[in-house]
C-alpha cells in the first residue's frame, strides 16, 4: 500500500535555441513549490564538454554531437528516482546535430544516431517547455551563429515542435508542450500555472 502512495517523479524539460532564456527562466522558478518530492536540476552539458576540449555549437564535430546526444540519453535514463528539471533535452541534441549535418560538419550516421535517441526517448518527458526566441539574438563567447544559422536553427525547432505537439498529445492523452513567449516574468507565470496541473 505504501508503494502505491509513493510520488511519481516528473521529468520536465526546457528546450529551445541558444539564448532563448532557458537557463535564466529555470533559475527564477521554485519547482519545490509545485512538485512532490525531491527536485534535481540537470544542467546542459555542452559547456562541460567544451572544458574537456570538444568544439561546440557552430564548431561542433561528430565526436561532440555523439557525446552531447549520449549525455541527453544518460540524463533521461537516470535512476535518480526524483523529479528532474532538464536544461535542454534529446530534442536539442537532435536539432543541433541536424543543423550541423546540413552544414556538412557532422556525418549522416551521427545525425541518424541523434534522431534515433530523440525519437525513442522524447515521450519520457512529462512536460516540455519550448522557449521561443522572440527577442533579439545576442552572441556570447560560446555562441557565434550568424543570422542565417540562427534562422535555420529556429526553423528546425518550429518544425519539430509542430510535429511533436501532435505526437505527444496522442501518446500522453493531453498537451505536453507549452510554448513560452514574452518576458521572463510572463514565461514564469505560464510555467507555474502548468506545473500546478502536473
Amino acid at each position: 500500500m505504501a508503494e502505491q502512495n509513493k510520488p511519481n517523479p516528473k521529468f520536465i524539460a526546457f528546450t529551445g535555441p541558444g539564448c532563448s532564456g532557458k537557463t535564466t527562466l529555470i533559475k527564477s522558478l521554485n519547482f519545490n513549490k509545485f512538485l512532490t518530492g525531491e527536485v534535481k536540476n540537470i544542467d546542459s552539458h555542452t559547456r562541460e564538454l567544451k572544458s574537456k576540449g570538444y568544439p561546440i555549437n557552430n564548431e561542433g564535430s561528430d565526436d561532440t554531437q555523439i557525446m552531447i546526444t549520449f549525455g541527453h540519453y544518460m540524463n533521461i535514463k537516470n535512476g535518480l528516482g526524483c523529479n528532474c528539471i532538464f536544461d535542454r533535452c534529446v530534442l536539442d541534441g537532435f536539432i543541433y546535430t541536424k543543423w550541423l549535418c546540413r552544414l556538412n560538419q557532422v556525418s549522416p550516421y551521427v545525425k541518424a544516431f541523434a534522431e534515433g535517441i530523440f525519437l525513442e526517448n522524447i515521450t519520457r518527458y512529462d512536460h516540455i517547455f519550448y522557449c521561443v526566441p522572440d527577442f533579439e539574438y545576442k552572441k556570447d563567447k560560446d555562441r557565434k551563429a550568424n543570422k542565417k544559422d540562427e534562422e535555420m536553427i529556429g526553423s528546425l525547432y518550429d518544425n519539430e515542435i509542430r510535429v511533436l505537439e501532435n505526437i505527444l498529445h496522442i501518446h500522453h492523452g493531453k498537451n505536453v508542450i507549452t510554448r513560452l513567449t514574452g518576458s521572463v516574468k510572463e514565461r514564469k507565470k505560464v510555467v507555474e500555472k502548468q506545473l500546478k496541473r502536473l
